[in-house]
Order: C-alpha cells, then sequence, then structure tokens
C-alpha cells in the first residue's frame, strides 16, 4: 500500500529529468488491472500499446481475458502467464465494445466505429464474419443460443443471424437518440435498451417488439439487467430500481362471495369485500388497493395531460392540472424525463402566463421545479435553452415587481393608516361639541 522512494541524486536538475521520462513511459503505456475485490491488491496487469481501454471481458473457459481499445486492436490475455496470446487489428477504428461467447472459449464479437462489428475466432487469428451496421457501434450482445447477435449505434439496434452469413433480421428505431448500451435479462427473453434520450426501452426478444419502457431525467449511458435495474446518467446519477414483487398470502377456505350488478352496458360480477375461494392460490385483497391504483392512474393521466395539452385546453385547465399535481406530490415525476419537444411546450406556456396574477403562485412552484430539474443538462439543446433564459429573466422581473409591489404597500398603509387617524380626531372633536350643547 506505500512506496518509499529513496532519492540520493544531489542535482535537482537530473530529479526533474528523471520525473520527466516516467511522465511521457506513463504517457505510452495505457494499463488495465484485475484484482479479486477492490480492498485486495493487484493480482494481473497488462499494457496496452497506446488508447483507452473500454471493453474488457473473460472468455468461456475462464483462463483468457479479452480487451478492446482506442489503438484500434483487440488483445487476448493470458491470465497465468500475463502474455499476451494474440492481437486483432482489422478494425479502422476506435473499438468501444465486445462481447464474448458463454460456451465457446474460442469465439467472441467486437463493435468499432468504423460502423463494422465482427465476429473472431482466436484459433484462426482472424474474423470470421463481418456486417455494417451503418453507424458507430456502441454496444454489442449475443444472445444465449449463440445463432443471434444484436448491434446498437446511432438511433438504431439491428439483430443480425450469424447461421445465414450475417443476415439482418430486424431493425429496431424506437429511440430519438444515441442507444449506448444493451443488456438482457436473466431469462434472456427481454432485451434492455439504454439511449441518450433518458429512456430505457425492454423488447421482447420473440418480435421485437415493445412491452415497457423506463424514462429517467438525463441521459442514460449504462444499464443492467433483471429484477434490480442500475442506470448511470450523464449527470453523474446513478438510479437504481427494483422490480415490485406482489405479495400474495393465504387464508382460509372462505365461500366465493358474488355479487350481480346490472350496468348499462350489459351484465356485469365483480367479487365483493375481501377475499374469494381458489382451488390453487387463496389471495387477500386489501381494500385500500383498488384506491390507491386509481390515485396512481390519475396522477398519470394527470402528467400526460400536463405534458401533452389538446389545443382547444384553456390556460385555467392546465394550471389546475399543475396545482393537482403539487397537492398530490406528483410534479417532479410529471416534469421529469421529458424531451426538447415536451419541455418546448411547457416552457412556452410558463412564459406566456407567469404574469397573470390568477395564475402566478402555481406557474412559478413549477418553473423552480423545472430549472432544478433540468438545470444539469442545460447545453443539450439550444431552444430550450433560450427558452430556459428568457423564463428565468421573467422570474426576476417578477420578483422586482413584487418588490415594487410591497413598496407601495407599506407607502399605502402609510397613508390610511395618517387618514383613519385624522378622521378618529374629527370624530372625537365632534361628539365633544354636540355633548356641550347638550
Amino acid at each position: 500500500k506505500f512506496c518509499i522512494f529513496t532519492v540520493k541524486v544531489a542535482s535537482l536538475a537530473k530529479i526533474n529529468k528523471k520525473i520527466k521520462k516516467q511522465k511521457e513511459t506513463w504517457e505510452k503505456n495505457i494499463e488495465f488491472r484485475m484484482g479479486c475485490n477492490f480492498s485486495a491488491a493487484c493480482s494481473c496487469l497488462w499494457r496496452t500499446a497506446s488508447g483507452a481501454v473500454h471493453a474488457v471481458s473473460f472468455l468461456a473457459d475462464g483462463l483468457k481475458v479479452l480487451s478492446a481499445s482506442d489503438d484500434n486492436s483487440v488483445n487476448l490475455w493470458d491470465i497465468a502467464t500475463s502474455a499476451k496470446l494474440g492481437v486483432f487489428a482489422e478494425h479502422s477504428d476506435y473499438v468501444r465494445t465486445a462481447c464474448t461467447s458463454r460456451f465457446n472459449s474460442s469465439l467472441f464479437l467486437t463493435g468499432s466505429y468504423d460502423h463494422s462489428v465482427r465476429i473472431f475466432d482466436a484459433r484462426e487469428g482472424k474474423a470470421i464474419l463481418t456486417v455494417d451496421h451503418g453507424h458507430p457501434v456502441e454496444s454489442v450482445l449475443l444472445l444465449p443460443s449463440e445463432g443471434i447477435f444484436i448491434s446498437a449505434g446511432g438511433r438504431y439496434v439491428k439483430v443480425w443471424d450469424t447461421t445465414l452469413g450475417g443476415r439482418l433480421l430486424s431493425c429496431i428505431r424506437g429511440h430519438h437518440k444515441t442507444v449506448t448500451k444493451l443488456a438482457l435479462n436473466g431469462a434472456g427473453n427481454r432485451l434492455l435498451v439504454s439511449s441518450l434520450d433518458r429512456h430505457v426501452k425492454v423488447y421482447d426478444t420473440t418480435n421485437y417488439k415493445i412491452v415497457h419502457s423506463f424514462d429517467f431525467p438525463a441521459s442514460v449511458l449504462s444499464a443492467a439487467d433483471d429484477a434490480t435495474l442500475a442506470v448511470g446518467m450523464t449527470n453523474g446519477i446513478l438510479t437504481v430500481r427494483r422490480q415490485k414483487t406482489e405479495k400474495v398470502s393465504k387464508v382460509g377456505g372462505t365461500e366465493k362471495k358474488v355479487q350481480k350488478l346490472r350496468h348499462r352496458s350489459g351484465l356485469r360480477s365483480r367479487i365483493n369485500r375481501k377475499t374469494f375461494a381458489s382451488n390453487k392460490v387463496n389471495i387477500s385483497v386489501s381494500e385500500s388497493v383498488g384506491f390507491v391504483v386509481i390515485d396512481h392512474r390519475f396522477s398519470l393521466l394527470l402528467s400526460m395531460d400536463l405534458m401533452f395539452p389538446q389545443p382547444h385546453t384553456s390556460i385555467e385547465l392546465q394550471v389546475s392540472i399543475m396545482q393537482e399535481l403539487i397537492r398530490r406530490g406528483k410534479l417532479e415525476s410529471a416534469l421529469a424525463g421529458r424531451n426538447d419537444e415536451q419541455l418546448t411546450v411547457l416552457l412556452n406556456l410558463l412564459i406566456m402566463h407567469i404574469f397573470d396574477a390568477r395564475f402566478t403562485n402555481v406557474l412559478v412552484t413549477v418553473a423552480e421545479k423545472l430549472i432544478d430539474i433540468y438545470s444539469p443538462s442545460l447545453g443539450t439543446s439550444s431552444v430550450v435553452d433560450e427558452r430556459i433564459v428568457k423564463l428565468l429573466h421573467l422570474m426576476q422581473l417578477e420578483v422586482k415587481y413584487q418588490e415594487n409591489m410591497m413598496e407601495i404597500l407599506g407607502m399605502m398603509d402609510t397613508l390610511f393608516a395618517a387618514t383613519v387617524s385624522k378622521e378618529i380626531e374629527v370624530v372625537g372633536d365632534n361628539s365633544g361639541a354636540v355633548d356641550s350643547t347638550f
């Protein structure tokens, strides 16, 4: 943990020269380390020629490590001897992603900014399959069957078939900005795709249709998989979301209570009160669950109405929606994770009506929360930046107007107080004169 350097050179010039030479050596050698844990000492150390290392992965046998770096090369290392087993330099630009086979210890997949995805066989020492993604490749993924691999780059995610010589099976166009990361869930039937458009979208691997989407307040750089979703964003925030599990409790064999109700739409049936009997599992349902679900859905509907107002929606109704979201404590979640178009609509509304005395209190609260959420991401859109600057200027003017109004109210209070005191004196004098006559 401690390094002690003993310097026996008297000349300071020689010391500076030695330090400069050592610094040049460090700049030429980019290294990556492997250790048992964060507190343990480094057990293996490999150095590449130049360029940062962006992808490291173990091969299937656990005896070799693959590294991909910005020197356009892919290196294969032996863990036991720390020897370099091979260099694969077929890419012509930065190699930013790599993926190894789960079963074949010689097979691995790489993606590069030269728009190509290559499958290498370490035994042959060269690529056995190359496809053109069409954009700089940010992430690659090999499905468990290993007959299909997926590449992500630009705004597109492409699915390829290895058995048919790299035939394109599907192209997913579900994002508005660059896709940054691909991941699979534990069962391998869901594909998670993260992007700089602040979304993590979940696709079904059977038909590659979207089944769910997560919104985040900043651009997503990386996303993990399965029940716990860990997402890293460009503003330095790490968000961890856990999948909610339904609580099921067994109850005694109660009889099913069914009450039939007739509605205008026809005959419907529902289960009354708390419990019902089943051959497999009996579930106890809380009476408040329905109200919680309805409340949650209503908050979501309010959020949608806030972000996607209809052309005929009045400003009174929109401000009422904002006020209801503030009361429910859902304003921050309604404002977060919005794209530039939605932000522009909301900012235009605030700019137009923030001086309206009927809505100032609510709109100022919304504006403050909006600026707090999106201030770290300023600079990504010139249109949004321009409107936020204008909104800040208007809020400063509003503060000045309020200060001036308070000063005017103070002066008016003084005048009213003086007028009232004079009226009291006049009334007192008149009452005294009347008493004297009587």
